[in-house]
């Protein structure tokens, strides 16, 4: 008897490298992925739904992953979402706890504090 389906997650950072490490890991752990370059197109995807949350890096061309939050919440989209920044002064910890329900991740962070981070949102994979 198969098991439930996996959890869908959207992750979207502009560094190729890092979108694919968290893309392979997040695969590894038993979630099904899908990657966006930039803020627009992570936008574009997560309005089409189907996700179980978005994985964001804060700073990105076209958009900021803030940005893209704050579009989303403006669509009433109640996507959780974890937000990731090599910077989290304090503007953007007020702006992200008025948005509600988004997870603050530092950049660089170990596997065991994203593995954390996504069982607070989701629970166990």
């Amino acid at each position: 008897m198969p098991g439930p389906d996996p959890a869908r997650i959207l992750v979207a950072d502009d560094e190729p490298a890092i979108l694919e490490l968290i893309r392979t890991v997040l695969s590894l752990w038993g979630y099904e992925v899908e990657g966006c370059p930039d803020g627009d197109a992570a936008l574009s995807r997560a309005l089409d739904g189907g996700f179980a949350l978005i994985l964001i890096d804060h700073q990105m061309p076209r958009m900021t992953g803030f940005e893209v939050l704050q579009k989303l919440r403006a669509a009433k989209r109640k996507l959780p979402a974890i937000l990731m920044s090599g910077h989290l002064p304090d503007e953007i910890a007020r702006k992200s706890r008025k948005l509600g329900g988004v997870e603050l991740l530092p950049k660089p962070f170990t596997l065991a504090a994203l593995r954390e981070a996504l069982t607070r949102e989701l629970g166990p994979a």
